[in-house]
C-alpha cells in the first residue's frame, strides 16, 4: 500500500496545496535474472538484470471543497545488478533507469488540482546487502540515490527547479521451499526540490 505526502516549505501563494494519500491497493512485481548463472557459477553469474514495477489501483482523491479527482500511480525500474557472495551472505550494487508518475485528473468539471502531477524520470543507483540469518530467514537492506532527469508538471509550474532524491528499503524473506519464497518489504523515498 503506498503512502504519499507532498508539502511545501515557505509557501508564497495560496494557490499551492499540500497532498496526502493514506493508502491504496498496490500491485507490485519484481524480476531478477542472472543469465550467466545458467552456464557457470563463476563471477559472470553475479551479474544480472533487475526489473521492478508498481501500479496502484482504486485511488480516490477529494479536495477540501468536495471536488473529486481520478488519481493514478505507477513506478518502474529497469537496471543492471551485481551481487557478490560473502559466505552465506551477499552484497549488491545496482544502477538503472526509473520512471514514476502520480496524476490527478478532475472528475467534476474544469476544476484545477492545487497539486501538480509528477512524472519523474531518473537514474537510480545504489547498494545493499543480504544477511542469511538462518536456513529459512534472510534480511535485506538497500539504499539508492535518485538523479532526476525530468519531473513533469512540477517543472512546468517551477521551470527553474532542481530535484534530487534518496530511497531506503528493507525486506524479510522466508524460504517456504528451496524454490519458493515469501517476502515482506517496505521502502521510503524522499524527493526534495529547490524551486528557486
Amino acid at each position: 500500500s503506498p503512502y504519499r505526502n507532498l508539502a511545501y516549505n515557505q509557501v508564497v501563494t495560496t494557490d499551492l496545496g499540500d497532498y496526502q494519500l493514506s493508502g491504496a491497493p498496490l500491485v507490485d512485481g519484481r524480476v531478477v535474472f542472472f543469465p550467466a548463472a545458467l552456464l557457470t557459477d563463476g563471477w559472470a553469474s553475479w551479474l544480472g538484470l533487475d526489473l521492478r514495477a508498481q501500479i496502484a489501483i482504486g485511488i480516490r482523491t477529494v479536495d477540501a471543497d468536495g471536488n473529486e479527482f481520478k488519481s493514478s500511480y505507477s513506478n518502474y525500474h529497469l537496471g543492471a545488478l551485481g551481487r557478490i557472495p560473502v559466505g552465506k551472505h551477499a552484497v549488491r550494487a545496482f544502477a538503472g533507469y526509473a520512471m514514476q508518475t502520480f496524476t490527478l485528473e478532475s472528475k467534476t468539471g474544469n476544476i484545477t488540482s492545487p497539486t501538480p502531477n509528477t512524472d519523474y524520470r531518473m537514474l537510480r543507483a545504489g547498494a545493499g546487502g543480504d544477511l542469511q540469518l538462518t536456513d529459512k530467514f534472510a534480511v535485506g537492506l538497500e539504499a539508492a540515490w535518485l538523479q532526476f532527469l525530468s519531473v513533469g508538471q512540477i517543472g512546468e509550474w517551477f521551470p527553474r527547479s532542481s530535484a534530487g532524491g534518496i530511497e531506503v528499503g528493507t525486506e524479510l524473506t522466508y524460504a517456504v521451499t528451496p524454490m519458493f519464497y515469501a517476502r515482506g518489504f517496505g521502502s521510503y523515498e524522499r524527493v526534495f526540490f529547490d524551486f528557486k
